[in-house]
């Protein structure tokens, strides 16, 4: 319910920021899951990364990218978070 979403983000900022952290935590877990799938080796990491985006093209991944966009947009330093990951 509204009344719910207002009682644990009181702002559209907590909830933009909230949603997030939540979606780069998943693309956290996913590239720990690709880098220890990838073997040893010259540019592990780089190919770890690559797996990641190359798996994570679903319909949330769509759905998030567009409300991310339109959140940056309002507020451009919800992108802090992204640019120290």
């Amino acid at each position: 319910s509204k009344g719910g979403v207002l009682y644990h983000f009181p702002t559209k900022e907590a909830l933009l920021a909230a949603m997030l952290d939540r979606r780069m935590e998943r693309g956290r877990r996913h590239r720990e899951a690709a880098l220890a799938a990838t073997p040893e080796g010259p540019g592990r990491s780089i190919k770890a990364d690559i797996t990641t985006v190359l798996l994570s093209k679903d319909e949330q991944d769509r759905r998030f990218a567009s409300a991310m966009l339109a959140a940056i947009a309002n507020d451009p330093k919800m992108m802090t978070p992204v640019c120290s990951y």
